[in-house]
């Protein structure tokens, strides 16, 4: 999984440096998110260094426009880095949120996903995750 991961970086973020975290309920594989017979909370992190804030900026902008495509709802909001992009995703058996975001050369992203109706997959649980992952990147 990581060596496919690494792949997908070197090709969503052309010349960046990333990183990425996938964090399950008591260290369980990690799981398609919106799939299978039985959906677990996850949560995936990803930060990507880019060699200035330039590029960082075309790369988002390019993904940023693939969020908020009809088909997936993306919206930008505030308040995150210089500029953010934010998606839920429902399955009828999963609900999923996305967060998109730069900050200066850095991009960052976070996904939250669990079974429909778990209480901590929201909007407000993908913020605050964000928000932590911001200041870490800022360390």
């Amino acid at each position: 999984m990581a060596r496919r991961l690494a792949q997908v970086f070197r090709v969503t973020y052309p010349g960046c440096a990333g990183r990425f975290a996938v964090f399950t309920e008591g260290g369980r594989t990690p799981s398609p998110v919106s799939t299978g017979t039985t959906i677990f909370p996850e949560v995936f992190s990803e930060s990507s260094a880019c060699p200035n804030a330039a590029g960082a900026r075309t790369v988002f902008q390019k993904s940023a426009r693939e969020v908020e495509a009809a088909k997936v709802g993306g919206t930008a909001i505030s308040g995150f880095g210089d500029a953010a992009v934010i998606a839920r995703i429902e399955t009828g058996r999963a609900d999923e949120y996305a967060l998109f975001w730069r900050d200066g050369a850095v991009l960052g992203f976070i996904q939250l996903s669990g079974p429909t109706g778990d209480g901590q997959i929201s909007a407000a649980g993908i913020e605050a995750l964000a928000r932590r992952q911001i200041a870490d990147d800022r360390r």
